[in-house]
């Protein structure tokens, strides 16, 4: 896997900005399926594997098995910009 200097690949990237524009949007978060949907993934469980690597890496947070409680951090948001 191909991965940016600061250790994010480019499809973990259009995730966070995808996160980013659909709160913008709606003030609330999306749920995983809509994430998938938005970053043009067919399977969920790949979108869950890169949101469960984006909260270790401390771009994002959530309350798992709660839908719609992703809510991006300060070093997701630098990122988002």
């Amino acid at each position: 896997m191909y991965t940016t200097a600061k250790g994010l690949g480019d499809r973990k990237k259009l995730i966070i900005q995808f996160i980013h524009d659909f709160r913008q949007r709606n003030t609330y978060a999306p749920t995983v399926r809509e994430i998938a949907d938005g970053v043009n993934l067919s399977s969920v469980s790949t979108v869950q594997r890169h949101l469960i690597g984006l909260v270790e890496k401390g771009y994002i947070e959530m309350e798992q098995q709660k839908p719609r409680t992703i809510r991006l951090t300060e070093k997701a948001l630098s990122e988002a910009k």
